[in-house]
């Protein structure tokens, strides 16, 4: 299955069957805004002692590319509303307005974007 997801450029799961986390991996596509999010990329860990570390993508491209997900469903998936709404809430006093709007905007996601935030109860200019 992952060989296929990479040959195709799709994404896949993992899940961690100690702590059933489950870990949604997506194949980078050589274009400006995945070769953004790729940089903008943020290392983490699972550990205390810092053991194990890996890679998420950005509160603000996790947005993104839910929204888009969002658009190209049809825009009736409740579960990727609410998951953008939860990014939104939780890191709203850190994301970088300028990046999102201007990625948004890029991608077509302004007017979604602007929704996602008049629902989430952020102001914008």
């Amino acid at each position: 299955m992952i060989k296929e997801a990479i040959s195709f450029g799709s994404g896949f799961n993992l899940i961690h069957l100690d702590t059933m986390i489950k870990v949604d991996v997506f194949i980078s596509k050589d274009e400006p805004y995945h070769r953004s999010t790729f940089q903008r990329r943020r290392k983490d860990t699972l550990e205390e002692d810092d053991s194990l570390k890996f890679y998420i993508v950005s509160p603000e491209d996790i947005i993104l590319n839910k929204l888009d997900w969002f658009r190209l469903g049809g825009q009736v998936s409740d579960q990727q509303w609410r998951d953008i709404q939860g990014v939104l809430k939780i890191q709203r006093d850190l994301l970088d307005m300028e990046y999102l709007f201007r990625w948004a905007k890029e991608l077509r996601l302004d007017d979604l974007l602007k929704q996602a935030l008049r629902d989430a109860g952020i102001s914008y200019s």
